[in-house]
């Protein structure tokens, strides 16, 4: 019997991926994915179509969001698999969480001003699009702009964090979001901790309700992998997986390329079941 596999962790325009959500399942499909999960930075505006594409392709769309949260000075984001996107209460949340976001673009694009570099606002915003706007977005169209010739370099020297353009994001406490997703009946899973190295915040956030550890993806090495597994093993966590691809700037390339076994995708729809 052929393996099937799941990639759970995919962008797309609805915050700072470069594909639609039918592009994004039709990749997918083509393939050979059993299930993906359409995972964007703080919105839920794609999972509708998502859900529609995957429909008519025979691919299962598995509605998630990935929240961003802050402890201390750093990023910790979180996924919520299985959620109820229609959930108004969830709904207000995310319309707020844009609204700082874009709040945001605007002061950093006074900053830059300030340093001699214009940008447009108008044209920014339809360029960024009618999803969640960040950092990438203004990345991307620095370069598009010419003030830049790579993203790496829009970053480095003007809109990483410490960098004259940055302002902090005016983010949720890791439990602010396991509480948003619980909520709104889904699943939390702590995204990519090895790239945070922050290990004593999981049991903490187990106290507020974390279900999960995401634990294959590109950035992780195979001790890092070997090491979450049996974190995952020792508190009884969900594990997840994917690709955590953006599009790549090539033909959504990273689709797939890190997958997760219809079992553990399983294990996470009996948890979700429960918890509905």
């Amino acid at each position: 019997m052929k393996s099937e596999f799941a990639d759970l962790h995919l962008h797309t325009k609805y915050s700072d991926g470069l594909s639609s959500p039918e592009e994004v399942v039709e990749r997918s499909k083509k393939i050979g994915l059993k299930a993906i999960a359409i995972t964007d930075h703080d919105s839920i505006m794609g999972i509708e179509s998502g859900l529609k594409a995957g429909e008519r392709n025979g691919i299962e769309v598995i509605p998630s969001i990935e929240l961003t949260a802050t402890e201390g000075n750093e990023d910790i984001h979180i996924l919520g698999y299985f959620i109820d996107w229609r959930d108004k209460n969830l709904e207000k949340k995310m319309l707020k969480i844009k609204r700082l976001r874009e709040e945001r673009m605007l002061r950093m694009i006074k900053k830059l001003k300030d340093l001699g570099v214009y940008i447009d606002v108008d044209r920014f915003m339809a360029f960024s699009g009618d999803g969640c706007v960040g950092r990438l977005h203004l990345a991307r169209f620095l370069k598009n702009e010419g003030w830049v010739s790579s993203l790496f370099e829009a970053f480095d020297r003007f809109i990483g964090n410490g960098k004259p353009a940055y302002i902090e994001i005016d983010a949720l406490s890791f439990k602010e979001a396991i509480d948003i997703i619980l909520e709104a009946k889904g699943i939390p899973v702590f995204a990519h901790p090895g790239l945070t190295k922050r290990d004593h915040l999981i049991q903490e956030m187990m106290k507020f309700g974390l279900k999960g550890l995401e634990i294959y993806h590109p950035s992780h090495t195979p001790e890092d992998i070997k090491h979450y597994l049996n974190i995952a093993e020792k508190y009884d966590l969900v594990i997840t997986g994917g690709s955590d691809c953006h599009g790549n700037y090539n033909s959504d390339i990273l689709i797939g390329k890190t997958k997760l076994p219809m079992a553990y995708v399983e294990r996470l729809r009996e948890l979700a079941v429960k918890i509905k």
